[in-house]
């Protein structure tokens, strides 16, 4: 799928298969029901091109030396807060595929690119123009692109405009004591910041491909 020369960087990562097992097992948690679609293991597939995540502190993952990571959504929330997914650490964009049973596969390989340029599909519902900053956000209602589940969920990066910026900003900002140290403390380690990870390079609509420039980022 590249399209554009450039510097790349690249990590070997592993397949989270004991969190995947466990988002299986979540059906009926979650007051969306869009995240309850968990009866077939096809919707916890990779597929190249998709952003990669990590669960914080996952007890499958405390012994290992790779990053273990998931792209499926499905099953991951309980409740109704989607903000409560930002939780998780982006890990890149998939490289390699993977196919998702009970079983883990450990002779699939699988890779991320976690910096450098790298084409992928816009899965945004507008339109992405080249130089636009590009957030890790929760799915919205399009339909993912030919060969994943239609009932998959993924997070999609997406431009934020400056007044969803500064409203993430402002609703953290409220619940500490509003003094000057607290607000500089909010906009220093807001989650916004981890959610902005790529620069737009090229322009595409919903279902285009899209050039993007992965920014550096500590990955676990």
């Amino acid at each position: 799928m590249k399209r554009l020369l450039g510097n790349a960087f690249y990590l070997n990562v592993r397949y989270n298969q004991g969190d995947a097992r466990a988002h299986k097992n979540n059906s009926g948690l979650s007051n969306l029901k869009k995240y309850n679609k968990t009866e077939s293991w096809e919707k916890f597939d990779i597929k190249e091109g998709e952003a990669l995540y990590s669960v914080p502190d996952s007890k499958n993952t405390r012994r290992s030396n790779h990053a273990h990571v998931l792209s499926s959504l499905n099953g991951a929330l309980q409740g109704d807060d989607e903000e409560k997914l930002y939780d998780f650490l982006f890990e890149g964009i998939a490289q390699t595929e993977h196919n998702a049973s009970n079983q883990l596969q450990v002779d699939q390989g699988l890779v991320s690119c976690v910096s450098g340029v790298i084409t992928i599909m816009n899965d945004h519902a507008k339109h992405i123009s080249p130089g636009e900053l590009l957030y890790m956000t929760v799915p919205n209602n399009t339909k993912p692109h030919r060969g994943i589940d239609r009932d998959k969920m993924r997070f999609c990066l997406a431009p934020m405009t400056d007044t969803e910026i500064a409203e993430l900003y402002y609703d953290k900002w409220i619940d500490t004591d509003k003094s000057e140290d607290a607000a500089r403390e909010v906009f220093k380690y807001s989650h916004i910041d981890k959610r902005q990870v790529a620069k737009a390079l090229s322009q595409a609509k919903h279902g285009e491909k899209l050039d993007i420039l992965l920014y550096p980022r500590l990955t676990t």
